[in-house]
């Protein structure tokens, strides 16, 4: 990635036809936000993003099987990596479970019915591992990154 960023910007540098600024400009913005990014404006942004998701979800009241469950098998589990951990199931026939860089995990109820407690409990460890290994603000970067490039190579 970085050696795709350098031709990008050697050839704008090379004055290879007109430039569209606004797209210099947003690369430039873009490039900068990948390598300034803060775990604070990772967790703001998938906080509202997970505001929105739950809004358009069915949530597991707490007096659900699911959501009595699923807080059986975190009883245990306090945080990661500095994060408040919050979980929910979402009611849906689908299998997933997901994780979101403000710390939110959530599992569908079509999960819990294909597993057992331990492979639930797996897959919640799953989801805590790409918290700790901060793949939300990773996949960010990489975006602000490839947008950089776009832009650029759009500016020419």
């Amino acid at each position: 990635m970085k050696k795709s960023i350098f031709i990008a910007l050697s050839l704008l540098l090379c004055g290879c036809g007109t430039l569209n600024t606004e797209k210099l400009m947003s690369a430039g913005v873009n490039l900068a936000t990948s390598l300034t990014i803060t775990d604070a404006q990772v967790a703001q942004v998938c906080s509202e993003y997970m505001t929105y998701q739950d809004q358009q979800s069915i949530i597991a009241p707490e007096s659900s099987p699911y959501t009595q469950r699923l807080n059986r098998l975190i009883s245990n589990i306090k945080g990661a990596e500095g994060l408040n951990l919050n979980f929910k199931v979402y009611q849906t026939d689908e299998i997933n479970a997901f994780a979101c860089g403000d710390g939110s995990i959530r599992v569908y109820s079509g999960l819990m019915d294909a597993m057992s407690d331990e492979e639930i409990f797996a897959v919640i460890g799953h989801e805590i591992g790409h918290l700790k290994h901060a793949d939300t603000k990773n996949m960010m970067k990489q975006a602000y990154k490839t947008a950089t490039i776009k832009d650029a190579i759009g500016s020419i």
